[in-house]
C-alpha cells in the first residue's frame, strides 16, 4: 500500500476513533450528570426530613416516624441507584481510556507515515538532483572534449 494510502486510511481510523472516543466522553458525562442530580435529591431530602422533624407539631408527631421511613427508603433507593451509576461509570471511564490510547497510537502511527512521505519525497528529489548533476557533469565532460 502506498503511504498516501495509508495515511488516507489513518486518517479515516483517527475520524472514527475520535468520534467514538467523544461518544464515550459524552455517556460519562451525562453519567456523571446524573449522580450530581441524585446527590441533589439526597440532600434536598435529607435538608426537608431535619426541617420537618425540628418543626414538628404535636398533632403530627404520629406522622413523623412514617414520614421519615418514607425519606429513608428513598435514599436507600438513590443509594442504589448511585451505586448503580458508579459502576457504569467505572465501564465507561475504561472504555474512555482505551478509546483515549486507540487514538494517541493512531495520532503516532500518524505522525511516522507523514514522516515516511516527506522522507519519501526528499529521497525522490535527491535521486532527481543526481541525476541532473550526472547529466551536467556528462555534458561538460563531452564538451571539453
Amino acid at each position: 500500500m502506498s503511504l498516501t494510502r495509508r495515511l488516507a486510511s489513518l486518517d479515516l481510523v483517527h475520524r472514527v476513533n475520535t468520534h467514538a472516543l467523544e461518544a464515550v466522553g459524552a455517556d460519562l458525562s451525562r453519567i456523571r450528570a446524573r449522580q450530581a442530580d441524585i446527590v441533589d435529591q439526597q440532600e434536598t431530602l435529607k435538608a426537608q426530613a431535619q426541617f420537618e422533624t425540628s418543626n414538628t407539631t404535636p398533632e403530627s408527631y404520629a406522622f413523623l416516624s412514617g414520614y421519615l421511613a418514607s425519606v429513608e427508603a428513598r435514599q436507600l433507593q438513590l443509594a442504589e441507584q448511585a451505586e448503580v451509576l458508579e459502576e457504569q461509570a467505572e465501564l465507561l471511564e475504561e472504555r474512555l481510556l482505551a478509546a483515549f490510547q486507540e487514538v494517541k497510537t493512531n495520532e503516532a502511527v500518524q505522525g511516522q507515515t507523514r514522516q515516511d512521505i516527506r522522507q519519501e519525497a526528499e529521497r525522490k528529489e535527491m535521486l532527481t538532483l543526481d541525476d541532473a548533476s550526472r547529466a551536467l557533469y556528462m555534458l561538460k565532460r563531452a564538451n571539453r572534449f
